[in-house]
């Protein structure tokens, strides 16, 4: 953990990625996640067979990708917990995990529903 000080400058830096080049601009841009909350944009594309056909997201796996598009500053434990998670992280989620925001392919949820992050 960090000492007090340290941890309010860690959160400003945390809160300046909320206006990174891929969240600016959006429609999503109104948002900003609270505690340790992220925004995430779904990845929804449909999959293609060999064979030309294309099977929806409700037939296929029970996990999702999408990208981080902003954080919160992090959950209090006494101390400010840094987030694990930075804005354009590709990340994996559960298929119901986190609420919906605004439209279908954008996700609000805790940072430990997160399951992987992908490098």
């Amino acid at each position: 953990m960090c000492a007090g000080h340290l941890c309010l400058e860690e959160d400003k830096e945390r809160l300046g990625q909320l206006h990174s080049k891929s969240y600016k601009g959006s429609s999503m841009s109104k948002y900003k996640p609270i505690s340790d909350k992220v925004l995430i944009k779904i990845n929804t594309q449909d999959e293609k067979t060999a064979s030309g056909l294309y099977i929806p997201d409700s037939v296929t796996q029970d996990i999702r990708p999408g990208i981080v598009i902003a954080v919160g500053p992090g959950r209090w434990d006494k101390e400010r917990v840094p987030m694990t998670v930075k804005v354009g992280d590709k990340v994996h989620i559960g298929k119901y995990s986190g609420v919906a925001l605004g439209d279908k392919d954008h996700v609000v949820v805790r940072e430990d529903e997160i399951l992987a992050i992908e490098e």
